[in-house]
């Protein structure tokens, strides 16, 4: 099959979305042909791939539209088009789609119009209640009437979990054959330390609460992640040595962070919301953090409790992701 991979990000970029373009490519080229069409300056290169970049460094309306036409004659020659959801990406992609009717598939990781409105401090709601009515200026809101054209016009819509599909589902009134479920494989970093479990090390992850390192036994190890500047490798080495987690994020995040932790095998206390609750299952234990007392008592008994690690979670694997995937690429191509 000829695939196209449009994203917004590549590496040496390091947001996820860059890094599982990369890792996917890598994997689909063993059966597959391969191209990736990014946004990118310098760019890392593989073999067997090729890889084509429109400069970021433009002004916004000249590279898109270069975007689009190099979209445009790669999709006439491909079989399908597998589209990263940002702005950037699928307003060419809806166009391509109209003149070449080759299938799209749109990759849903992330809602880029709530995670806008909180990066613009237009709103504070939770995502959920975000969605069902929205906090958005007039740029915004462009960027919402045009996620909600590429949602509709996409032939099929890949969600990261259940709780991502049912919500967006529900809130642009998608209809259920063209939505699917496919986790996303965890992220994986080879670090050059020993990364021995160290007793009592907790790690604090996130900052929807007011918790500070004072309010915490003095025998335990605590981090707060947010409270310092952290690359992946930083956070993911904390990760490991940590014995227990603490989720400290009250919204859906949507995050990748929770699926490292599953896969670590690591005992986890998080505020309950259906994405923690799906990630997370019974490998967590939810509380109330209001009630910091309640938080602290459920800390000390997992400490305490004499566990091994989880077995690895086959949800979160690349060859399960890729099957699935992989399906979904050839049932839009026989339509």
């Amino acid at each position: 099959m000829r695939i196209i991979i449009a994203t917004s990000l590549f590496p040496p970029e390091i947001e996820y979305v860059a890094t599982y373009v990369r890792e996917l490519a890598e994997h689909l080229k063993k059966d597959h042909q391969v191209q990736i069409l990014a946004y990118a300056g310098n760019f890392e290169k593989i073999d067997g791939v090729k890889i084509f970049t429109i400069n970021k460094k433009q002004p916004l309306f000249f590279r898109i539209f270069k975007y689009f036409i190099k979209l445009h004659k790669l999709a006439k020659q491909a079989d399908i088009m597998y589209v990263q959801n940002s702005t950037a990406t699928i307003l060419p992609a809806i166009l391509v789609k109209r003149l070449t009717k080759k299938p799209l598939i749109l990759n849903f990781i992330e809602d880029e119009v709530w995670k806008r409105a909180r990066h613009n401090n237009l709103t504070q709601k939770s995502w959920e209640n975000f969605l069902e009515q929205p906090d958005i200026d007039r740029r915004i809101g462009q960027i919402f009437n045009l996620q909600k054209q590429a949602l509709r016009q996409a032939d099929k819509i890949i969600f990261s979990c259940q709780a991502l599909a049912q919500a967006v589902a529900k809130s642009y009134s998608l209809p259920a054959e063209k939505t699917t479920v496919n986790y996303l494989p965890a992220e994986k970093i080879e670090l050059p330390l020993d990364q021995s479990i160290k007793k009592n090390h907790v790690l604090v992850f996130g900052q929807d609460f007011n918790l500070d390192t004072d309010q915490w036994d003095k025998d335990w190890k605590v981090v707060l992640a947010n409270k310092q500047s952290l690359s992946k490798a930083e956070l993911l080495y904390l990760l490991n040595i940590s014995e227990l987690i603490v989720y400290n994020i009250r919204s859906e995040n949507f995050d990748n962070f929770l699926v490292d932790c599953v896969l670590a095998g690591k005992k986890i206390v998080a505020n309950e919301t259906n994405y923690a609750k799906e990630i997370i299952g019974e490998q967590g234990v939810f509380v109330d953090f209001n009630n910091r007392q309640a938080v602290q008592e459920r800390i000390e008994q997992l400490l305490d409790k004499k566990s091994k690690n989880q077995a690895e979670d086959d949800r979160f694997i690349w060859e399960n992701h890729l099957r699935k995937l992989q399906d979904t690429f050839q049932a839009s191509v026989k339509k």
